[in-house]
């Protein structure tokens, strides 16, 4: 169990402190073999853990607040515009982060993980125009899933490639200042992709 904040970026895709152990250490451990979620971060980490299955399910409550009196968002319509902050509604997001290696010989393993983030919020009314009835929610997720190989030819150096599938989605109905309506309206939008990483760790 641990508590810790940071800046959102890359939509909380990848935190710097990733997995459970690595966040108790404040991300202390970073380039540490702790437990298999570190492939989110280097690739050559897993060779060096035992054969391991490691989920970290959490929570995260989230305080936020959007201010849109000042931005001249109705400007030139009929619409008024808002006359101070709107609070996200949706204070709690469910989180998870989990991972899957396995030897297949002393000096060479495979693995799995997932990582992942997003934003969800949900407002009274549409942050553009109180007199806008529509237009309260906004949802994104970025999704990261490495699959690796990690190969260690002497006990103080290892190296690790990674084929990472990526998914972002988008789903939203926030309006435009004209008071129409988002074409995201009841849709998402999603976008896939591949990547690599390779890694090395050096004792």
């Amino acid at each position: 169990c641990s508590t810790n904040s940071y800046e959102a970026y890359a939509n909380g895709a990848l935190p710097l402190s990733a997995g459970g152990n690595n966040t108790g250490l404040a991300g202390a451990g970073i380039a540490e073999p702790l437990e298999v979620t570190g492939n989110n971060i280097n690739p050559a980490l897993l060779v060096r853990l035992k054969n391991q299955v490691s989920v970290f399910p959490g929570i995260a409550h989230i305080n936020q607040k959007v201010d849109t009196s000042h931005a001249h968002l109705t400007e030139g319509t009929p619409l008024p515009s808002q006359e101070g902050a709107l609070r996200n509604k949706a204070e709690f997001i469910p989180l998870a982060l989990m991972g899957v290696t396995y030897h297949m010989q002393s000096d060479f393993s495979i693995g799995i993980s997932l990582s992942g983030g997003g934003g969800h919020t949900k407002y009274n009314s549409s942050p553009v125009s109180p007199a806008i009835k529509t237009g309260t929610k906004y949802e994104s997720d970025v999704m990261l899933v490495p699959l690796t190989m990690s190969w260690r030819p002497s006990q103080n150096q290892s190296y690790g490639l990674s084929l990472i599938v990526g998914r972002s989605g988008l789903k939203t109905n926030l309006n435009l200042p004209n008071g129409r309506a988002s074409r995201g309206r009841s849709k998402s939008d999603a976008a896939y992709g591949l990547g690599g990483r390779i890694g090395s760790l050096w004792d």
